[in-house]
């Protein structure tokens, strides 16, 4: 994520103080950064175990992934 979607997401969250984000964006961007590799590993983890299937799996392991599986 760039600062700017970052921004963005605190300001979904509810954050109101620019200066703070501003002044940990570093760490927020490191944040950030380990949440995304967390995300895709699990959404790799949930591919694998479709991987078997004979007909096209999208679907299902959309369906998966948003479901938190």
């Amino acid at each position: 994520m760039n600062q700017a979607e970052l921004l963005r997401v605190a300001r979904q969250a509810g954050g109101d103080d620019w200066g703070v984000f501003r002044d940990f964006m570093p760490e927020i961007e490191k944040l950030a950064a380990f949440i995304s590799e967390a995300e895709r590993e699990r959404a790799a983890m949930i591919c694998h175990q479709y991987r078997d299937w004979s007909d096209n799996p999208a679907e299902a392991i959309a369906e998966a992934i948003l479901q938190g599986e």
